[in-house]
């Protein structure tokens, strides 16, 4: 039996996360047992979930998936490298994975391998530093600047090849090759919608998760382009007053941290720069909630994921060394029996830490029990996103879903 990771959002689980699975048991067979690492209450948008962690990996287990950790805050919301190291840190540390898996444009593992070696030599880093502080590259993004230095140095690639999936992709790779694993690199090509499209497509069955999230704010009908069993723990949440979250809601809380903060030293914030936070500030002096907050802040220079990072990460006080230093434990959010299996066996083989739910936090050390205090904090924050708006305590009374066989 191959075990087979995913590092995922499910925000929320959709056709395509389905036809994903169907992939991997296509390729690694009927018995593979996938493990999945899924953000937390806070997404790489840097924005919360549509439904909490333990709704979405639920409604994972009961789709197929044997296993979901956390991928916590705040690399959650990191950009692709960090987010990328991570997840394939947490991987790599339950000892038992065989492939990770992970959908992307091209579809084209060789192809997006060989670019990542490239991408990981000392030669493409330096030129990539000089590149990103160039005055004629300002208002560039990110993608724009890896192709026009790859091309340079390596000579062109097919059109496109530096979309966000592929992007993820290459440093999915690049982290399995700086953490020396064994664990193979596997793609699949995403359907439907991309990353960042919000329009749904009426002809197919598979829409982005941008997309639903979208459909579900104007309060449409998402059912289509959902599994069943998610599609019922999604209402099952909503009836509960849980479902769908709207980080609008937090809209007083951060313009008003802004409007009283001091200025910060950008230095000790993540992919800061004085730039964007004397932008942030500015702007919150005229924005009235978060959406006009990032209209005001976005230029060509700063990104809206850049600019969304900015926010989350002034309000939350996240700084550098939280976002460099990798997690020492994962948190369970919902397995079947497959996956109890491999959680004996991680605990058996690793000294790496699961822990089974919030209660047990105490029985961690010192640095890890002060980062899971501060993840419930961050938890306790997206109570406040809910139609519902729930207590600080809650977020401690949670236990992850076990599917019975």
């Amino acid at each position: 039996m191959k075990t087979v990771a995913i590092i995922a959002e499910y925000n929320p689980f959709h056709n395509g996360h389905m036809h994903h699975i169907d992939m991997i048991r296509r390729d690694f067979g009927d018995d593979a047992a996938i493990v999945a690492v899924m953000s937390g209450n806070f997404t790489q948008r840097a924005e919360p979930a549509i439904a909490d962690k333990y709704a979405r990996a639920e409604a994972a287990v009961k789709c197929g998936v044997s296993l979901v950790l956390e991928l916590p805050f705040p690399h959650s919301v990191s950009s692709a490298a960090y987010f990328a190291s991570c997840g394939v840190h947490i991987v790599s540390s339950l000892g038992c994975v065989d492939a990770l898996s992970f959908g992307s444009e091209c579809a084209d593992a060789s192809m997006l391998s060989a670019i990542a070696d490239r991408m990981s030599s000392a030669e493409y880093n330096s030129e990539i530093r000089d590149a990103l502080a160039a005055d004629e590259n300002r208002g560039m993004g990110y993608p724009a600047v890896c192709e026009k230095v790859y091309t340079r140095l390596y000579g062109s690639l097919p059109e496109g090849i530096f979309s966000p999936n592929n992007i993820l992709g290459i440093e999915y790779i690049k982290a399995l090759r700086e953490c020396r694993s064994d664990i193979v690199p596997h793609t699949v090509r995403r359907t439907g919608g991309g990353y960042n499209e919000t329009d749904t497509l009426p002809d197919t069955g598979y829409q982005s998760a941008a997309a639903l999230r979208q459909v579900i704010s104007d309060g449409g009908d998402v059912s289509p382009y959902i599994p069943e069993e998610s599609y019922k723990v999604l209402m099952r949440e909503a009836k509960k007053g849980r479902f769908p979250a709207d980080g609008n809601r937090l809209s007083p809380a951060v313009i008003s941290k802004f409007r009283l903060s001091d200025r910060v030293s950008p230095e000790d914030y993540p992919d800061g720069g004085s730039g964007l936070y004397n932008r942030l500030f500015s702007s919150a002096a005229e924005a009235n909630n978060i959406t006009s907050l990032i209209n005001l802040s976005e230029t060509k220079k700063y990104t809206r994921a850049r600019v969304r990072r900015g926010i989350c990460y002034h309000f939350f006080g996240v700084t550098s060394s939280e976002v460099n230093d990798m997690p020492t434990y994962a948190l369970l959010l919902a397995a079947d029996e497959k996956g109890q299996k491999i959680l004996k066996n991680v605990k058996k083989t690793t000294g790496f830490r699961i822990l089974t739910k919030p209660a047990s936090y105490p029985r961690l050390d010192g640095a890890a029990r002060a980062s899971f205090e501060r993840r419930a904090r961050v938890d306790s924050v997206y109570e406040l996103c809910l139609p519902v708006p729930g207590s600080a305590p809650d977020v401690m009374r949670r236990t992850p879903f076990v599917k019975k066989a």
